[in-house]
């Protein structure tokens, strides 16, 4: 004897995951974009010398390079 398979659908009210995303402000912006790209590339370089030259973490030491030049 064969028994049916009855599918059910799976209801959820839990809410999917969201990114959390900080608000920017004009002025921020305009700071980063200010910025001399080469005078980013030497931080981040530094950074990446300071970390031993452990590879895998070039986007972080770009964009903390960008936030340290951004505030100075």
């Amino acid at each position: 004897m064969a028994t049916k398979r009855v599918q059910s659908e799976k209801k959820t009210s839990a809410p999917k995951r969201v990114r959390a995303v900080r608000a920017v402000d004009s002025v921020e912006l305009e700071n980063v974009f200010s910025i001399d790209h080469d005078a980013i590339s030497r931080r981040a370089f530094e950074r990446f010398q300071a970390r031993g030259q452990s590879h895998g973490q070039d986007l972080e030491d770009w964009l903390a390079a960008e936030r340290e030049l951004a505030k100075s």
